[in-house]
């Protein structure tokens, strides 16, 4: 279905950001993806004893993976898809995004999932005699998950905009407001720029504009951008990719900063225009 719905809808079944993706781990500049699984979100995800793989989660969900072959077939395909997933990124070899760690960590669950019910079946038997240990066991099972329930549910009303995400919207409300449509704007955090904006971006990183990819592999930020010449650039004071961009001979001759819409950590973030656009 995704080859049928991808190939006459972008030409191609891979998305055009991979080799921009790959080309950031190749710059060593991001972490790839089997290191943070490893190093960090593994650990993270776990009750936190030390050593990880001793963590009872962990060996729940060992336990559990093994049953699941053994006497659930049928969710075998969930658990295999997990380990699919995890081994492809690998073999990619694109980076660590925080965001990657989801499929890996819902197959553990599952896993975990069952490996709990195999304990708390060990641990009241089949007898009928039991049955009120059955109960109490259910019953602890309940209340420990809406515990654990608790703080997500207060995270998700108590969700506030960070500095970052303020920050970002008076960044936008500036181009809305000073730009035209037809003109590109440069930076390297682009996703609010084109959601919020109607400007063409050009993205310092190659993920959305592949023509900067050959330049980001050899951990160049500035020259993709340079030879393109957007009318905006943006700056994020102090930081090392839009200095890639700023220290660049003839940049303050072709640029001319217009305007600070914001700070972000203390730091300013100034857009810079074309001169004689």
């Amino acid at each position: 279905l995704w080859t049928a719905y991808a190939m006459p809808t972008f030409g191609a079944i891979l998305p055009n950001t991979l080799s921009a993706k790959i080309a950031q781990v190749e710059s060593g500049l991001w972490a790839p993806f089997a290191s943070r699984l490893v190093a960090e979100w593994i650990p993270s995800w776990t009750a936190g004893l030390q050593p990880w793989f001793v963590d009872p989660m962990v060996v729940l969900a060992v336990v559990g993976a093994m049953l699941v072959a053994w006497r659930l077939p049928r969710m075998a395909v969930l658990v295999l898809w997990g380990g699919a997933y995890a081994g492809a990124y690998h073999l990619l070899g694109v980076p660590g995004y925080p965001w990657y760690r989801i499929p890996v960590e819902w197959a553990l669950l599952i896993c975990a999932g069952v490996g709990l019910g195999i304990a708390a079946e060990v641990a009241v038997g089949s007898d009928p005699k039991r049955r009120a240990r059955r109960w109490a066991v259910a019953a602890v099972t309940v209340v420990a998950l809406v515990l654990l329930a608790v703080p997500t549910v207060r995270g998700i009303h108590g969700w506030k905009p960070t500095d970052r995400d303020l920050a970002y919207g008076q960044l936008t409300a500036w181009l809305n407001d000073h730009a035209a449509p037809s003109e590109r704007v440069a930076f390297f955090e682009v996703g609010i720029l084109g959601y919020a904006t109607d400007l063409g971006v050009l993205d310092q990183i190659g993920l959305v504009s592949p023509e900067l990819t050959p330049n980001v592999v050899h951990g160049d930020f500035g020259t993709g951008v340079w030879l393109q010449r957007p009318e905006y650039f943006v700056e994020l004071e102090g930081s090392g990719f839009s200095g890639a961009v700023t220290r660049y001979p003839g940049f303050a001759e072709t640029y001319e900063p217009v305007a600070v819409v914001a700070r972000l950590d203390g730091k300013r973030l100034i857009v810079h225009r074309v001169r004689n656009r």
